[in-house]
């Protein structure tokens, strides 16, 4: 069924409940896994975040190295997986980077944690999730 499955995380409990539903998937299919974080680099405002722009980039920075801690922790638990295991830490758009790099990577199934936003955020926004499954051309697994 699924050859390469893609688990973002982003450090919530979410992501990592469907880090380990993405790893007993891969396991029992014997598929291999990517595992990625991503560093937003627009705001709800539009602007950009250049990490080139010194004024911006200790933000950047220290959402990287955030980011980096994270993806590390991701790799340990990934460690349970029977299959290859990739890891990639990303600056972009989130919803929009994890389809990128779904389809980059050959992954045929992504495995995304639920982080409902409430009230006027999420309906100005929507959540990550969400728009990744609209995006995607693969399935997309909300884990809950």
């Amino acid at each position: 069924m699924f050859k390469k499955i893609l688990i973002p995380v982003d450090g919530s409990t979410s992501s990592f409940d469907a880090l380990d539903l993405g790893i007993e998937l891969a396991n029992s299919l014997k598929a291999d896994i990517v595992v990625m974080t991503v560093v937003q680099t627009t705001s709800v405002q539009g602007w950009s975040v250049d990490p080139d722009i010194k004024t911006k980039s200790d933000n950047v920075t220290d959402e990287m190295k955030m980011a980096a801690h994270i993806l590390d922790m991701a790799k340990i638990k990934a460690q349970k997986a029977d299959g290859k295991v990739e890891a990639y830490n990303k600056l972009g758009y989130p919803s929009d980077t994890i389809v990128e790099t779904a389809k980059a990577t050959g992954c045929d199934c992504i495995v995304i944690g639920s982080r409902g936003l409430s009230g006027i955020q999420h309906i100005l926004l929507g959540s990550v999730s969400e728009k990744v499954a609209q995006l995607s051309n693969i399935p997309v697994l909300i884990v809950k």
